[in-house]
């Protein structure tokens, strides 16, 4: 049984360290601009009361958001329910860059090309310091039922952390002042120990049944 134990923990470790992003260096793009805009209907986007972290990528963009780094989200006649109402007009942001390094929000900067012309840096409750809230100062800037793109010009990850001030439930889960998963050189060495314990163990047991008396 140990072995299976072992293995579990090696798979483990090996699939977060090659699949995962990890630093906590700074970011090294200073003033990310950011933005958000109302589109068409790209193939299975993210739900917008979903808060978990989605890469931003090229190739995703459209319209005026065309070159940018893009999040696809989906706002639904369910979240419309939920949110009481059929629009959104403000959604607060947590952003990452691509080595999954939280972003201050004080370093954003809005960009032109967003629906939403209103921004602060002091976003869900304003204590963190690392979520930002783009809003509508007017009617005309509100997104209704449809899908929506976060737009950046750097890369890296997005999560949406209220919209329309109502927190996403799953928001917790990835505190936007820390990395998104610990760096691959504490992982290899926790799983090391691990197996290393596990094999001690082993040995130990082993000791003890070859010196037991028949």
């Amino acid at each position: 049984m140990n072995r299976f134990v072992v293995l579990a923990i090696a798979g483990c470790v090996a699939s977060a360290a090659l699949s995962a992003p990890a630093s906590a260096d700074p970011i090294l793009s200073p003033d990310p601009g950011l933005g958000i805009i109302g589109i068409g209907d790209p193939p299975d986007p993210q739900d917008v009361l979903n808060a978990t972290p989605q890469m931003l990528t090229m190739g995703a963009c459209s319209g005026a958001a065309s070159g940018f780094y893009c999040g696809e989200y989906n706002f639904s006649s369910g979240d419309s329910t939920t949110l009481d109402s059929s629009t959104i007009n403000s959604t607060d942001l947590s952003l990452w860059n691509a080595a999954g390094a939280p972003i201050a929000a004080a370093d954003f900067t809005l960009l032109p090309e967003s629906q939403f012309t209103g921004i602060l840096t002091t976003g869900f409750g304003g204590a963190d310091g690392h979520t930002v809230q783009l809003f509508a100062e007017t009617s005309g800037e509100e997104i209704p039922v449809g899908d929506l793109l976060i737009f950046s010009d750097a890369p890296g990850f997005v999560s949406v952390r209220a919209v329309n001030d109502l927190p996403n439930p799953n928001a917790g889960l990835f505190p936007d002042d820390q990395p998104l998963v610990p760096e691959p050189t504490t992982l290899v060495l926790m799983g090391s120990g691990l197996v290393g314990l596990v094999t001690r163990g082993r040995r130990r047991l082993r000791g003890r049944t070859g010196n037991q008396p028949h």
